[in-house]
């Protein structure tokens, strides 16, 4: 699971890089503000994958541990 989340996280990485370019690049403010908008979102999203990651690591540490106890 590690390696298929550092690969999404990754790609909203560079999603966000491709949006914030295309604001720089807008014709206008509302232009703009779509693009920091989705940039947002792709760090929002790439966020999500990495806490989705840590929780499921420690949860599966858990498993594993009380397992051993019993």
């Amino acid at each position: 699971m590690l390696q298929r989340t550092a690969t999404l996280v990754a790609d909203c990485h560079r999603r966000a890089a491709e949006s914030a370019q295309s604001a720089k690049n807008a014709h206008n403010v509302s232009e703009r503000e779509f693009y920091l908008d989705v940039e947002r979102r792709w760090l929002y999203l790439a966020n999500s994958y990495e806490l989705t990651d840590r929780v499921t690591s420690v949860s599966n540490e858990l498993d594993r541990h009380y397992s051993k106890r019993k």
